[in-house]
């Protein structure tokens, strides 16, 4: 890569070292129990649809929920980031062509997407989360605000089982999803990151709780699986998906790298089967690799 390409990811991609302190989660009494933040504004009734969380300090932003309210107990969150031109709906719209959002939704799961800030539409670049551009703000933590408040809520109000919060994100939602499992490892107990990753000529994002060896399942699809927002240079999602492999294998993550082939699209019918499981598999402070366990579900054309 030429050191011009190079300097124009970091414009892309950097996190300025001046700008915004990042919010504080409290400090882990127990490496392996996760650490709930609390609830800073009024938690608001959980409904299937999409329902308005507001924390203190930023802009009140809609998360679409899909559970079902006739299952008792707290349930297994699954909190995803959408992409670059996508909305909170497509992970659901997904499951529920492959006809797998019913059957979770029964068997205790809740799926929560956020909102992009709208002011995200207009910056440069209009990638949808702050963490996944270029800035030095005041707002450029706000989306882990959000999530934070949306998960106090949740786990508040019994709808989530603390011990199962597991992230996924697709394409600048996948890059999210990396940043927020780093930044939130207090209480991610999973990663899955599709044609997302790392971007290694960055740095490694701060992480929370070093001692939370979450597993992680990254998908990227082959030599294609390239993107560009104009007028920054293409991104090899093969490379930050290898970067992000290599990252927490180093740190004593057991993680799995699928190159579904398929370019830069969500996995096939076989990935999207694993994803899932995969959650099922990885509750909070599983270290060991879960892929024995994951049998046949986990795509042949994985690796660990």
């Amino acid at each position: 890569m030429s050191r011009r390409s190079s300097l124009a990811l970091l414009a892309l991609f950097a996190l300025a070292a001046c700008g915004s302190e990042e919010p504080a989660n409290p400090a882990p009494t127990d490496a392996l129990a996760p650490v709930i933040p609390s609830a800073s504004g009024l938690c608001p009734t959980a409904k299937n649809g999409r329902v308005a969380y507001a924390p203190q300090g930023v802009v009140a932003r809609t998360v679409r929920l899909d559970f079902d309210a006739t299952v008792a107990g707290p349930r297994r969150l699954i909190l995803y980031w959408h992409a670059l031109g996508g909305n909170p709906d497509e992970f659901a719209e997904s499951l529920e062509a492959t006809g797998q959002l019913s059957d979770l939704l029964s068997d205790a799961w809740l799926i929560a997407a956020p909102d992009h800030d709208p002011a995200r539409d207009t910056a440069t670049p209009p990638l949808p989360w702050f963490l996944s551009a270029a800035l030095s703000t005041s707002t450029e933590f706000d989306d882990l605000i959000v999530a934070d408040e949306l998960v106090a809520c949740l786990v508040e109000q019994g709808l989530v089982d603390p011990n199962e919060i597991h992230v996924v994100g697709m394409s600048a939602g996948g890059l999210m999803a990396t940043q927020f499992a780093y930044r939130r490892s207090n209480y991610v107990a999973s990663l899955v990151s599709l044609s997302g990753g790392l971007i290694s000529l960055l740095g490694i994002p701060p992480i929370e709780n070093p001692d939370n060896h979450y597993p992680a399942l990254i998908f990227f699809g082959g030599a294609t699986d390239r993107f560009v927002v104009a007028p920054f240079p293409e991104v090899d999602f093969g490379i930050t998906s290898e970067a992000l492999r290599a990252d927490l294998a180093s740190a004593g993550h057991p993680v799995a790298l699928c190159d579904h082939g398929g370019g830069h699209t969500p996995p096939d019918a076989a990935g999207g089967m694993a994803i899932p499981a995969f959650f099922e598999a990885t509750p909070f402070g599983t270290s060991t690799p879960p892929w024995e366990a994951l049998g046949t579900l986990l795509p042949a054309y994985c690796a660990f």
